[in-house]
């Protein structure tokens, strides 16, 4: 093959080779050839068969990969996507079979329903045909009846029969009294001879009419239907009139006068009764009373009866209609129930009740009463709606127009309420200023320095206020930490330059500044010592420090707190100071103990916001703890010295209970008004608890012209809600009386919210008047102050009654936050009262409504045992853990635990075994059970209260609509206030109303308002949805109602006999 031979190194240090014959290349490579040589050419050959097996590797792999691994994943991949479409498929046939079974099952519980209502509706039928079969042969008998009592009665009075009649009765001579039908049929005469004589005086039917002897006739009168057994007779207003106000003759109520006549007693008996009477015949109590005045005074042989000739001018004067012959016959076969020919008081209330016109009555009345029978227009033209029914129907349309066009001032007055607080209240500017008056104190008041103060400059602090423990970490904190940030000197620079400051200062000059007085020796001292203690070993490197930063004089007149805000009057310091009390246990008296015993201020924890603001006048400026004012404009030696003295008096000890710093500034950028407290309580186990609040004010109220538009807007809606409910309760209280007026109006929830948010906003109202009144006083008295004035007033008493005005406005400002804080809550129950107007919107406080009461009833067993826990929880972690240290706040820390935030960690601090038990089982009976059941409760009613609601039920924009159509056609005339009409209606005392009858009452009503309105009316009648039956009830109505009707046509038949 070919041959290389090498020659050293090439120009890029790579090996470098040339082509050669066999015979030259041996030559060659003897001549230069050595083991360095022959290693390295070894290793170069070595290296590239190594590389070309490599290369060969590789290919060999991706060849590999290609042809043999991707083939194998890709039918592991479509052997996986055909498994799980397999899995699909056998899922979707499961379910496919489990849906056919159900449709399976489906059908044959509707084959069993279908095959249970066809046998109901076959004995039903069968049931009609008897019935009607019954009635066609009543018909005939009649009919036959009728014609067989074509006789002609003699002169002297006896009845001549003829063949076919004798025949057909089988006349014997004798009567015998038979009692025909069941329950409800009337006693006649079966006369069995040629003329019924002998029968006895009052027997037959002559003794009925009058005469001496008549035919006998054998079951004449007619079958009337009694109300089933076992059924109490309804109330008239709800009563189904299927019976014709004919009774059980088995129920005494025998009301006739006695023999001896009738007195008043047995009249009040009976008007005691009449009600109950009224009920089973289906006829009012004055009525009863009428028929019987009628029949006492008809009875003049005081026997308690009446005869024929007496009982038919009554029967007139009761229906005020003549009755005829054949009528009074009927109605007395039908009455006579004990068939001696005379009728008493209790047959003469049947007598009535029979009469034709009073049937026709109970008919117009089933007829309404009868849902379904007849079509509404029909039925409100035929019979009417009952009065209480369009009342009750206008009375909610205009509840519910009065809740609807409430809802869009509800929600303006909502919206001017938030720009009322927006306005005057500035949330986002105010949280920042104490927010940063609250951070300025918190990191920047500093004490605890790694440098020597103060003749070294302080690099770090590393204490701040909430490290405070002692009267000594007090004045440390005061003199290095707060003191400096409250009254700044000068213009502060870099650190560095602060620390060559420091450095240059002369240590007389740094105590000094430290507010300690020059001594007497330094006074009396040679000028040589006075020279050292008041010089730098810098010598003169301290006069080359160089050109002091110059503030801008706009903004540095003088010196600011944070930058923007002025100082006013400086800070007062005050204190609360206890009084000494006897010890108790005496025996340990100079044994244990000798010192003396002082009252418990409390704070034995970090108190509220409402318990720490604010001081007990009592025990504030006490000889030894009195007010300390460091004012403003002064420099800081001389408030250090004050604090010197204070400190070395000590202002603070063991009788101090509460401390309180005040410091006020004004931001003229803002007009805003910052007042800075400062807690600190002392409890009797010696902690101190500290607490910071800034409270900033707006000292313009009335910036601009909107805030008066906004203000007069809020008050103008709160005084039309005011005149409008106003004239509400005076329209009751004019209807119906002052007492009985005040109790039917506020005996509606809605209009007590209403009068309970009118009220609220009125208190709101005055709360910010008096609030703007102490901001004008406030502002008044800083028209006195002067900048140049160290405390702003010359006057020490000028400068207490600011303080004492600052601490009054910001008590009234943080009171009126709370009102308004609770306002909004008034407005949303407007709101839901507007909605319980809305069928839709009502909805979920239909569902509280309807809930209350089981969630009155779950909530004891809930409270029962969250105060369970908690008195648990006061035991077992009270003494540990935070939350837990009296019985209000573990209360609290059990219910946020019932929502999942309880620190389990902290609990262990008592032992895992008792914290784990008392955790496991408050999450399970609690959390997981009471609260899923108390959701359970309210999402069943939810459930029925939607379920109630039907599909068509209205929106709410479309009875906006509505509304606007009613006030169109108002404005138009052509329709009537609902108000108007009710108000007309009121004083009407008709049972019933047709539209011809509301058009008369109502003058000049249109007829298709009318025609709506009865509509509407006869839809909203609750006594509709109150004797709903289901199909068979529907249907057994329907028979009787055939067989009132088969029963006059009997009537007209026989009354057109000749």
């Amino acid at each position: 093959g070919d041959n290389y031979i090498h020659h050293g190194e090439s120009v890029l240090g790579l090996p470098e080779w040339s082509y050669c014959d066999q015979r030259a290349c041996a030559n060659i490579m003897l001549s230069v050839i050595d083991k360095e040589f022959l290693q390295r050419e070894l290793k170069y050959f070595a290296d590239g068969i190594v590389h070309e097996i490599q290369g060969i590797f590789r290919e060999q792999e991706a060849i590999l990969q290609d042809h043999l691994v991707k083939p194998m994943q890709a039918q592991q991949l479509q052997a996986q996507q055909l498994q799980q479409m397999q899995v699909e498929q056998m899922k979707s046939q499961q379910l496919q079979t489990q849906q056919l079974q159900q449709m399976h099952a489906q059908q044959m519980h509707a084959q069993e329903i279908q095959s249970q209502q066809l046998q109901h509706i076959h004995a039903q039928q069968v049931q009609a045909q008897q019935l009607q079969a019954q009635m066609q042969a009543n018909i005939q008998f009649l009919i036959q009846d009728a014609e067989s009592r074509k006789l002609e009665l003699s002169t002297a009075g006896e009845p001549r029969a003829s063949a076919e009649h004798k025949k057909r009765h089988s006349f014997d001579g004798q009567c015998h009294p038979k009692k025909y039908g069941k329950t409800g049929a009337n006693y006649v005469n079966d006369c069995e001879g040629a003329g019924c004589a002998g029968c006895g005086p009052g027997l037959g039917l002559a003794s009925l009419l009058g005469g001496t002897q008549a035919p006998c006739l054998r079951n004449t009168a007619l079958k009337v239907e009694q109300p089933t057994p076992g059924q109490p007779p309804a109330r008239k207003d709800l009563k189904e009139f299927t019976e014709l106000c004919v009774t059980d003759p088995g129920v005494d109520i025998l009301l006739s006068a006695n023999e001896t006549g009738a007195d008043n007693s047995q009249r009040q008996a009976l008007e005691n009764m009449a009600g109950e009477i009224g009920l089973q015949l289906g006829i009012a109590a004055a009525e009863i009373m009428k028929a019987y005045d009628l029949f006492i005074f008809a009875d003049s042989d005081h026997s308690g009866k009446l005869d024929a000739h007496e009982v038919r001018p009554l029967l007139d004067k009761m229906t005020g209609v003549a009755i005829s012959d054949l009528d009074f016959m009927r109605v007395l076969l039908a009455c006579d129930k004990d068939s001696d020919g005379q009728i008493n008081f209790e047959e003469f209330l049947f007598c009535y009740c029979n009469t034709p016109e009073k049937k026709i009555q109970h008919l117009s009345e089933w007829v309404w009463q009868t849902t379904g029978r007849l079509p509404a227009e029909c039925r409100t033209k035929v019979s009417g709606v009952r009065m209480c029914a369009v009342k009750g129907y206008l009375s909610k349309e205009i509840k519910e127009m009065s809740a609807c066009q409430i809802i869009p001032l509800i929600f303006m007055l909502f919206f001017v309420f938030v720009l009322f607080i927006e306005g005057h209240g500035g949330s986002l500017v105010i949280n920042g200023t104490d927010e940063a008056y609250k951070f300025d104190i918190e990191e920047n008041a500093n004490f605890a320095f790694s440098g020597i103060a103060p003749f070294q400059n302080g690099r770090i602090g590393h204490k701040n206020v909430y490290d405070v423990n002692t009267f000594a970490d007090f004045w440390s904190w005061f003199d290095l930490g707060l003191l400096p940030l409250l009254f700044p000197e000068s213009w502060d620079v870099s650190e560095m330059r602060a620390n060559l400051a420091a450095r240059c200062q002369a240590p007389g000059d740094a105590m000094i500044a430290a507010g300690e007085p020059q001594t007497n020796n330094l006074s009396v001292a040679s000028e040589a010592h006075r020279s050292a203690a008041f010089s730098n070993d810098l010598g003169g490197l301290c006069a080359e420090l160089g050109p002091q930063p110059v503030p801008p004089s706009e903004f540095f007149r003088k010196p600011p707190y944070l930058f923007f805000n002025s100082i006013v009057a400086g800070l007062r310091m005050r204190q609360e100071q206890v009084e000494f009390r006897e010890c108790g246990l005496h025996s340990l008296e100079h044994r244990v103990f000798d010192s003396a015993c002082m009252e418990d201020p409390g704070h034995w924890i970090l108190p509220d916001l409402d318990q720490a603001m604010g001081m007990d006048k009592s025990r504030v400026n006490k000889p030894g703890a009195e007010t300390q004012y460091l004012l403003s404009q002064t420099n800081q030696t001389g408030i250090r010295q004050q604090l010197r003295e204070l400190e070395n008096k000590a202002w603070l000890n063991q009788r101090t209970g509460k401390i309180e710093l005040l410091y006020t500034t004004y931001n003229a950028h803002k007009h805003l008004f910052t007042s800075l407290y400062i807690y600190v309580f002392v409890n009797r186990a010696g902690h101190l608890h500290k607490f910071v609040k800034p409270i900033s004010l707006w000292m313009n109220p009335y910036e601009s012209l909107f805030s008066y538009i906004v203000d007069a807007s809020f008050v103008a809606m709160v005084l039309y809600l005011f005149f409008s409910e106003s004239k509400d309760i005076l329209g009751s209280v004019r209807r119906k009386g002052l007492k009985s007026g005040c109790l039917n109006y506020f005996r509606s929830f809605k209009n007590v919210v209403d009068w309970l948010s009118i009220i609220y906003s009125f208190i709101i109202f005055g709360m910010w008047a008096l609030y703007v009144g102490t901001v004008s006083q406030l502002r008044l008295s800083l028209e006195k102050a002067s900048t140049s004035q160290p405390g702003s007033w010359a006057d020490p008493a000028d400068r207490s009654s600011y303080f004492e005005l600052v601490d009054e406005l910001n008590a009234e400002s943080l009171q009126f936050q709370t009102i308004c804080a609770f306002y909004p809550f008034m407005i949303g129950a407007r709101f839901f009262s507007a909605f319980s107007g809305q069928p839709r919107l009502a909805m979920v406080t239909d569902t509280l409504i309807a809930a209350a009461t089981d969630v009155l009833h779950f909530g004891v067993v809930l409270m029962s045992l969250v105060l369970i826990y908690s008195v648990s929880a006061l035991i077992l972690f009270g003494r540990d853990v935070d939350g837990f240290e009296n019985m209000g706040r573990s209360f609290m820390s059990v219910c946020r635990g019932l929502l999942g935030d309880i620190d389990y960690d902290a609990l262990t601090r008592i032992g895992r075994p008792v914290a784990g038990c008392w955790f496991l089982t408050f999450m399970f009976l609690l959390q997981l059970l009471m609260l899923n059941m108390l959701l359970a409760i309210i999402f069943d009613v939810y459930s029925e209260v939607k379920g109630a609601v039907s599909a068509d039920a209205e929106t709410f924009w479309t009875q906006s609509y509505e509304i606007f159509n009613r006030w169109n056609e108002k404005r138009k005339g052509e329709r009537f206030d609902f108000s108007y009409i009710l108000e007309i209606l009121e004083e009407e005392e008709a049972d019933f109303i047709t539209e011809t009858s509301f058009r008369q009452i109502v003058k000049g009503l249109p007829k298709h308002q009318a025609e709506q309105i009865l509509l509407a009316a006869d839809a909203y009648d609750p006594a509709h949805s109150a004797n709903a039956k289901d199909g068979a009830d529907a249907a057994t109505r329907s028979l009787n109602l055939r067989a009132q009707h088969l029963q006059l046509m009997v009537r007209s038949l026989v009354a057109s006999q000749p």
